[in-house]
C-alpha cells in the first residue's frame, strides 16, 4: 500500500498525454485526484485528512462571501480543473476568475479544464 499525499505516476519517457487524452484518463478515474504539471508529470492527490477539508471549506465559503458581495467573477471549489499557459493542468482548493475573463470562456467547451 502506498501512502499518498501526492504521488508522481511513473511512465515511460515517450507518453505524453495532449489535453484530450489526459482529460480522458481523469474521466476514465473519476475516483481519484488527478493533475499535471508543466512537464507533462501525471499527479495523484490523496484525499484531504478531515482537518484541511475543514479549512479548504472555510476559505471557500470566505472567498464566495467576498465575491458575493463585490461581484466581481465567480468562485470554485477544489473539484474544478483549470489548464495554465505552462501546459499543467490543476485544481486548486478555492479559485476566482473574474466575471470578463470567464464570460470569454463561453467561446471555448468549458466541459473541459480551463
Amino acid at each position: 500500500m502506498i501512502a499518498l499525499d501526492e504521488y508522481v505516476l511513473k511512465l515511460p519517457d515517450e507518453i505524453r498525454w495532449d489535453d484530450t487524452a489526459f482529460l480522458a484518463f481523469c474521466r476514465m478515474n473519476d475516483e481519484l485526484n488527478i493533475e499535471r504539471d508543466a512537464e507533462g508529470n501525471i499527479i495523484v492527490m490523496s484525499p484531504t485528512n478531515t482537518l484541511s477539508g475543514f479549512y479548504e471549506q472555510k476559505l471557500l465559503f470566505a472567498l464566495e462571501l467576498w465575491n458575493h458581495t463585490a461581484k466581481l467573477g465567480y468562485t470554485f471549489s477544489s473539484s474544478a480543473g483549470f489548464t495554465f499557459k505552462d501546459g499543467s493542468m490543476r485544481a486548486p482548493d478555492a479559485s476566482f476568475i473574474l466575471k470578463e475573463r470567464f464570460d470569454a470562456l463561453f467561446e471555448l467547451d468549458l466541459s473541459v479544464f480551463e
